[in-house]
């Protein structure tokens, strides 16, 4: 059995032309973990799985999403203990899935040995106002630096790469310098941490939204 990366999973579905239920051309690396997780393709479906609450605050807005959500509920996970099992038809066998399992868990730990933390200071947590993909960190390259060093990079949103999404961009916000928007963003942190009042008045805004 070949050992892969979600990533690589991806791009093959993607070299092979197959499409996702929906008819897309590509795959997102989180529809394709899903589906590795997912006892029922080794027989075992479970029903409550979620259940509907008041709906939650979002820290940041979902991707494509609109700016009033279409919802007036938010969709939570349940405790496995109160899950409803439901014998399927199985595609896999159930020593294949538990290899599965055992293989994204060793992902998961090879990603944390080699990770170095977050290089750049808002990556991940820029999103973008248009299509609200998060923004990641990209060096400058070599053809574009022209012989010159340049001492940043820039914040690019994940929407403007093609690649990602079947060979056609879903964004076309540009990207934008790291020096600059991490100066800009460390101001009114500065500015925010001088006037203790307001995280306080924000604090207690948060805690009553929750209630």
């Amino acid at each position: 059995m070949e050992r892969l990366s979600i990533g690589e999973v991806v791009r093959r579905l993607g070299a092979t032309g197959t499409v996702t239920a929906s008819g897309k051309p590509y795959w997102d690396r989180s529809t394709v973990w899903g589906l590795l997780q997912n006892p029922a393709y080794m027989g075992r479906a479970a029903f409550g799985k979620t259940q509907a609450r008041d709906r939650l605050p979002r820290i940041r807005a979902q991707r494509h999403s609109a700016e009033v959500p279409r919802k007036g509920y938010s969709t939570v996970r349940t405790d496995p203990s109160q899950w409803v099992e439901i014998s399927v038809p199985a595609i896999v066998s159930e020593g294949l899935f538990q290899s599965v399992q055992e293989q994204l868990a060793e992902n998961r730990k090879s990603a944390r040995q080699h990770g170095h933390g977050a290089v750049y200071l808002l990556q991940g947590l820029t999103v973008c106002g248009h299509c609200h993909y998060a923004y990641y960190g990209k060096k400058v390259s070599k053809a574009a630096a022209k012989g010159q060093r340049r001492n940043y990079a820039y914040y690019r949103c994940i929407g403007t790469d093609a690649y990602r999404f079947g060979g056609e961009r879903v964004c076309d916000n540009q990207q934008i310098r790291t020096d600059r928007l991490d100066e800009l963003v460390w101001q009114q942190v500065i500015e925010l941490l001088a006037h203790p009042g307001r995280l306080k008045s924000e604090y207690e805004r948060q805690v009553a939204a929750h209630r």
